[in-house]
């Protein structure tokens, strides 16, 4: 009798202990695991910025060919010539106004003359002008008669020493904007001096106004 009221006790034990194993068990499947959801908004790519800027090259000037029914000037329908700027000069540099005039129908001009010294003989002398490309450049309508005009800096020859080959300019090849074909500018009243080496820049000029 005694030992059967061990093993009951025993048995009892054990199917307790199996029934708690069994509803912890049960909660631990039943609990649903907790997730975490991040959203992260795409950031905007940024816009690329141009930084090209016009080079300006012998043989053209710069600039556009015309605007709706009016027609870009012609080089055959111009003429260049030189004045003393008002503003005079600044350490080093000689400021003279090239002035276009139109002798055509109307026609317009935007953008910057491409502008070179000439030799006596009709040679280029040194570099093409560089083009002020900060310089106001809106388009310039021309009746018959009308005028344009920019702006060539000068730097002064002597400020290269011997690094420059110096020859005296009889003035400006000048290339209207958007134009293949030049005009003279005569400068032999100026005393213009240039540098023959390509890699020395004397000269910038603003857009016509």
């Amino acid at each position: 009798m005694r030992t059967t009221t061990k093993i009951t006790v025993a048995a009892l034990a054990l199917v307790t202990a199996l029934g708690l194993a069994g509803c912890a068990g049960g909660k631990t499947a039943s609990e649903p695991t907790a997730t975490t959801t991040i959203t992260q908004s795409p950031q905007p790519s940024p816009t690329p910025t141009d930084t090209s800027s016009s080079a300006p090259t012998t043989g053209t000037g710069g600039g556009g060919t015309g605007t709706g029914t009016t027609a870009a000037c012609a080089t055959a329908n111009l003429t260049g010539a030189l004045q003393a700027d008002p503003n005079g000069g600044s350490a080093g540099h000689e400021y003279l106004d090239l002035v276009l005039t139109n002798h055509g129908a109307s026609c317009t001009l935007q953008g910057w003359p491409g502008t070179s010294f000439v030799g006596t003989s009709g040679n280029q002398l040194g570099a093409a002008a560089t083009f002020v490309t900060d310089s106001p450049h809106d388009t310039v309508t021309l009746a018959t008669g009308g005028t344009a005009k920019a702006t060539i800096s000068i730097a002064q020859a002597g400020n290269y020493g011997s690094s420059c080959t110096k020859s005296a300019a009889k003035g400006f090849r000048i290339y209207p904007p958007g134009q293949t074909a030049s005009l003279f500018a005569d400068g032999s009243k100026f005393s213009l001096t240039a540098c023959t080496q390509s890699s020395i820049k004397l000269l910038t000029v603003t857009a016509l106004q």
